[in-house]
């Protein structure tokens, strides 16, 4: 078995597809294919389920994969250390993150990257759902996401910032302009914007019904996939948004643009950075989680969720 035939192996696994993994390798499909087939050969099982519809693991490729990421990351691990002995800090920090922490995360990249310019940063945004099932695959090594829903003991985070959770408004929508906070029963028939009814944070949700308990019946003028769509419709002065307080200050939002906190209804939404506990922390990754208070003797000793 070489490194190579795992490495075509992997890529094939991830791509789910042999012609997709080798156009990633910048390869001819025949190679790549041939060293998968010697591989199979060697271990005396099947890799890969084939259909027409492209491949999937079997339960021994399954296997595999796992074993091969494990060895990829202790790969990367050696190179990693040796790279920072010979020229300093130096690596690649793979980030993901929802949209709307884009702004935060770029006020505390600037600094880092002047500091540490040998260290090239991956940054990508995508559903909070997208970017969990990355992080456990291997694929990201951080996420900045809202903790609410993520309560996993599998997962490390460092909570960086707090947010109430209120109604932003355009103020021609405000149905109380003199008063610093929002009655549910003053918010009936007003036009509002909510998340999909299968989001996560369940923001909109929530708020629903709580203006359903008191009989106040918001009007529902457009259900959004992202808060900065729903922002920009905010702005717009198209409908209302029960979102984090936060998004105002993360986002180019215009002075017309407030939020009021809803009488009796006090939610917070903290944003964290997540990593995975049995993911291997480059020296890179931790330099960067140090912005944010990470300590390497705390965390291994479990002082962090």
């Amino acid at each position: 078995m070489r490194l190579k035939q795992l490495e075509y192996f992997m890529a094939a696994a991830e791509a789910k597809s042999i012609s997709l993994a080798a156009r990633k390798l910048y390869m001819a499909q025949p190679p790549v294919s041939r060293q998968i087939s010697l591989l199979e050969e060697e271990l005396g099982v099947d890799l890969f389920k084939r259909t027409n519809k492209g491949i999937s693991l079997t339960p021994a490729g399954l296997s595999l994969f796992r074993q091969a990421k494990d060895l990829f990351s202790d790969i990367n691990h050696i190179v990693d250390s040796v790279k920072n002995h010979s020229s300093g800090s130096s690596g690649q920090i793979k980030i993901g993150t929802i949209a709307s922490n884009v702004p935060y995360i770029t006020k505390n990249l600037k600094g880092f990257v002047a500091q540490y310019p040998n260290i090239n940063i991956y940054l990508r945004t995508d559903t909070p759902q997208a970017l969990v099932d990355d992080l456990e695959n291997g694929n990201l090594n951080i996420i900045f996401i809202r903790k609410n829903y993520y309560k996993n003991p599998n997962f490390s985070t460092i909570e960086i910032a707090k947010s109430q959770i209120e109604l932003i408004m355009h103020k021609s929508l405000d149905p109380n302009p003199n008063k610093r906070e929002v009655n549910l029963k003053d918010l009936n028939n007003i036009p509002m914007c909510t998340l999909r009814t299968d989001d996560i944070w369940g923001y909109s949700e929530l708020f629903l019904e709580e203006c359903h308990k008191v009989d106040s019946f918001p009007k529902i003028v457009c259900e959004c996939y992202d808060t900065p769509s729903i922002m920009s419709l905010v702005q717009a002065g198209i409908g209302v948004a029960f979102l984090p307080k936060m998004l105002l200050n993360n986002m180019c939002i215009s002075d017309e643009v407030y939020s009021k906190p809803v009488k009796d209804l006090h939610i917070e939404s903290p944003t964290v950075i997540m990593w995975t506990n049995d993911a291997y922390l480059s020296s890179s990754v931790k330099l960067f989680l140090s912005l944010f208070g990470y300590n390497k003797e705390k965390n291994e000793a479990g002082m962090f969720e």
